[in-house]
Order: structure tokens, then C-alpha cells, then sequence
């Protein structure tokens, strides 16, 4: 089993992007430049509009995790949100579906950097939220993850 680093812990976002962008489905409307890992300003200049996923940096509890030589199995997970324009609402089940898909088919890609068994869960999907005086509809997504990291 590979062990977690922390260059790997902040990888998760590049693996995650990497998975939807191979996506068929996924990469008609997501490309590299609106997936963040930040939610971004909606009113900067840089901002590029709906549709967008925020991949969240991944969590791991409250203890302290420490690299060195001795190793425990861990749970990460990362909150992954897709927003959509609400006129695209018919769209999101469409868009939900792929995202696990494209989780799904990444696994391998996954335990090669030493995370094992992801679980790609859909916690929600909300058609009522409004940024910036913008209707949009939101899907969340937990995605955890496993792996051997040193002890504390």
C-alpha cells in the first residue's frame, strides 16, 4: 500500500479535475479553467461564470497527522459542489450521474497515489440557491478516500 504524503493530500484537487475533464459527458461543459479549488468571487473579473465545480480541500478529522514512520489507515474526504445556471436544471441529474461515473472509472488513478476505496456520495442537490442575485441550482458531493498516513 502506498502511503499518503502531504504533497498527496494536496493533490487530490489536480486527480479530481484530471477525472472530470476525461470525462465524455463531464467535458462538454466542464473544462480545467472552471473547476476551482477555492470557491471563486463571483463578481471578479476572473470569474467565468456558471457552470463550475469547487473541489474543496480534503479533511481528515481532528488529529493530527504526522509523516514519518509509522502508519495508520486514514479517511479523507472532499466536498465537491457543481453549480449550474438554473436554466441548465434540467441538466444537473445528467451531470450528477457523470460526476460518480467519472470517480468511479478514476479508481485506479486513485490507488496509485495511495488513496483506496473511494466512495463518491451525492449528499444534496438544491434548486433554490441564489449568489449574487443569480438563481443557480447545487449538487454537493462527499468523496472519501483511504489511505495509510504516519502516525501522531
Amino acid at each position: 500500500m502506498t502511503a499518503i504524503t502531504n504533497t498527496t493530500i494536496l493533490s487530490t484537487f489536480s486527480l479530481i479535475r484530471a477525472a472530470v475533464v476525461a470525462n465524455s459527458t463531464l467535458s462538454v461543459k466542464f473544462n480545467a479553467s472552471n473547476i476551482y479549488q477555492f470557491e471563486p468571487k463571483h463578481k471578479s473579473a476572473g470569474f467565468k461564470a456558471f457552470p463550475y465545480i469547487w473541489v474543496n480541500i480534503p479533511s481528515s478529522g481532528s488529529e493530527k497527522v504526522v509523516f514519518d514512520n509509522n502508519f495508520e489507515l486514514r479517511e479523507f474526504t472532499v466536498t465537491v459542489t457543481l453549480r449550474v445556471d438554473w436554466q441548465a436544471r434540467d441538466k444537473v441529474l445528467s451531470y450528477c450521474n457523470a460526476f460518480i461515473k467519472a470517480m468511479n472509472d478514476y479508481e485506479s488513478v486513485f490507488q496509485a497515489v495511495g488513496y483506496y476505496d473511494p466512495l463518491t456520495e451525492l449528499l444534496s442537490v438544491d434548486s433554490n440557491v441564489v449568489i449574487e442575485s443569480k438563481e443557480i441550482v447545487e449538487a454537493v458531493f462527499d468523496i472519501t478516500l483511504h489511505g495509510q498516513v504516519g502516525r501522531a
